[in-house]
């Protein structure tokens, strides 16, 4: 699917809604040089292999790259989102729903209209504590909600077990 060239795969409002690059979306591969006047492969100019392979890495590079990273911080014990960095330009805080289940128990919504859909488990999850052995686990949801997505972030202290609040970050895939 060719999109606009002002627009991106990942901002909502796009043509065939927010995903991952396909190869229609960055050229289709099918570039092809000039038959009687071929460009010379030397580097200094452009070519048909040249922009296919391009085109061919921008698909692999959306299809692993995460979507959006976020850190979670705490404001006497309630959590909020601290930090977004996304590749859609309007993801942002108030792009997610935050929910405290407890002592070290958060949770994190979204909707699918706003970020592609998740392909794997949440990646790169960081602590963020000035002291301490924590440990942490992410688990990515289904929720009952059709396009609705969840993360669900369970920190500990590393030597009791006992849940703790620790701000974290993770990745979206």
């Amino acid at each position: 699917m060719t999109i606009p060239s002002n627009a991106c795969v990942f901002d909502p409002g796009v043509t065939g809604g927010v995903r991952r690059p396909d190869a229609a979306d960055v050229g289709s591969f099918a570039l092809q040089d000039k038959a009687a006047n071929p460009p010379p492969k030397t580097g200094t100019h452009l070519y048909g292999d040249m922009g296919n392979q391009w085109e061919r890495l921008l698909r692999a590079f959306g299809a692993v790259i995460p979507s959006c990273r976020i850190t979670v911080a705490y404001s006497a014990g309630a959590p909020f989102i601290e930090n977004v960095m996304a590749l859609g330009a309007s993801v942002d805080a108030t792009t997610f729903t935050v929910t405290d289940n407890g002592t070290g128990r958060v949770s994190i919504r979204w909707t699918a209209t706003n970020l592609p859909a998740p392909v794997c488990r949440p990646s790169g999850l960081t602590l963020h504590s000035a002291g301490g052995t924590h440990t942490a686990s992410a688990v990515l949801t289904l929720n009952a909600t059709p396009g609705v997505h969840e993360v669900a972030v369970s920190t500990n202290l590393g030597s009791t077990g006992a849940a703790v609040d620790v701000p974290f970050t993770f990745d979206l895939n």
